[in-house]
């Protein structure tokens, strides 16, 4: 079980290159949103793995907190760009 997690953290690591080097600010956005998305799946994996519920809880609040910046980034961009 614990390869998955390895193997999400190598899926990680190449988004966050895309992050970086994008190109466009979409590219960097939808890169952003694919970290957070396995940042929760890796909690989740890590909670079944140690049987422990409140890895959960982190998930739960993280999926939260990552939709918030995603559309505070998208806010920015749109402010930035029609001044």
């Amino acid at each position: 079980m614990l390869y998955v997690i390895y193997i999400l953290a190598g899926i990680a690591l190449m988004s966050l290159f895309r992050l970086i080097v994008g190109p466009t600010f979409q590219d960097r956005l939808l890169s952003l949103s694919l970290v957070s998305v396995i940042l929760v799946l890796m909690l989740c994996v890590l909670a079944v793995y140690l049987d422990q519920s409140f890895y959960l809880d982190i998930a739960m609040v993280y999926a939260l907190l990552s939709f918030g910046e995603i559309v505070a980034f998208v806010k920015i961009h749109y402010w930035r760009k029609h001044r």
